[in-house]
């Protein structure tokens, strides 16, 4: 009675429309709706769709990447598009050779074309970086100043219609032009030089006819200062005078110079001697002079020997 009832249920089961009208309950290798399409091969004992190592083909899916996780994807398994800058990607299959890469908001990365060499990297309109020969006179494209060790003058203006002057390694100097008419004088090997007035054509006075120098043996005839022509009138100081002092005229500075000594007294004359007679007198002379009244001697400048040299003399 048991059995009988079991074997009326199971019956009933399966024929029930749900198994009878679609499905074939079947052991297989495959699995194919009944309608047809591809199979799907059926993992081996043990096994399950996610680890069967069977080859299998995926069309027109869609996978979550919340609930999946993919690992050992050769860079060969991606055949064919490019990833977007949206997903990290370069949204770009292929670069200009030798070109530099930069940003395009979201949109593919660009590339600049190859430069020339020696040329810079530089924004350019829009701030579009291109390549190109630095633009010096573009005042956007340098900043400070080159220094004199790299070509430069290290000053970042120079003073219009100023002399520029060398610094050794320091920045260069400036020199003011002056007055109008001024010439440029040398000051020396230790200073910059300097604009100055053309001497004048009228002589250095030591006293004149009218305020004559009194000479003494000790103290020689003195200049107060030497220029390129130089007159100095003279009598002895108490009586004529024989100078004894070395040197017996003030030395000359520079060759040239000219030196014209007058006598104005009669009685209180002076004698200047030369060298070979008292040794350092400073006066290469044609022998002894001495100068009375209206009696002159012209002398010049050798700044070698550091004399007085004779040219005339009117005694």
């Amino acid at each position: 009675m048991k059995f009988s009832f079991l074997l009326s249920l199971l019956l009933a089961f399966l024929t029930t429309s749900a198994w009878s009208s679609s499905t074939t309950l079947k052991q297989a290798d495959n699995i194919q709706n009944s309608s047809g399409g591809a199979a799907i091969a059926v993992p081996s004992t043990g096994t399950s769709f996610a680890t069967d190592s069977n080859t299998l083909t995926l069309t027109n899916k869609t996978l979550s990447g919340a609930s999946n996780t993919f690992s050992n994807i050769p860079g060969s398994a991606i055949s064919s598009g490019q990833v977007s800058v949206a997903n990290g990607g370069t949204g770009v299959g292929t670069f200009t050779l030798n070109g530099i890469l930069f940003g395009n908001g979201t949109s593919s990365l660009q590339v600049t074309s190859a430069g020339s060499q020696y040329q810079l990297l530089q924004a350019g309109s829009g701030g579009v970086p291109t390549f190109g020969a630095l633009q010096l006179g573009q005042s956007a494209a340098v900043s400070g100043q080159l220094g004199v060790a790299n070509g430069g003058t290290g000053q970042s203006s120079l003073s219009a219609h100023e002399l520029v002057v060398g610094n050794g390694t320091s920045a260069v100097n400036q020199v003011s032009p002056g007055t109008a008419g001024y010439v440029l004088t040398s000051n020396g090997s230790s200073a910059d030089p300097t604009f100055q007035a053309v001497p004048s054509a009228a002589p250095a006075l030591n006293g004149g006819s009218g305020s004559v120098h009194s000479v003494t043996a000790s103290g020689g005839v003195s200049l107060s200062g030497i220029s390129y022509v130089n007159y100095i009138w003279i009598k002895g100081s108490s009586g004529p005078v024989t100078v004894t002092a070395t040197p017996s005229v003030s030395a000359c500075t520079g060759d040239g110079q000219e030196l014209y000594i007058v006598g104005a007294d009669a009685t209180n004359t002076v004698t200047l001697q030369d060298q070979t007679n008292l040794a350092s007198s400073g006066l290469s002379l044609n022998g002894n002079v001495t100068l009375g009244k209206d009696s002159v001697i012209q002398l010049h400048c050798d700044a070698t020997q550091g004399l007085w040299v004779e040219d005339t003399r009117r005694q």
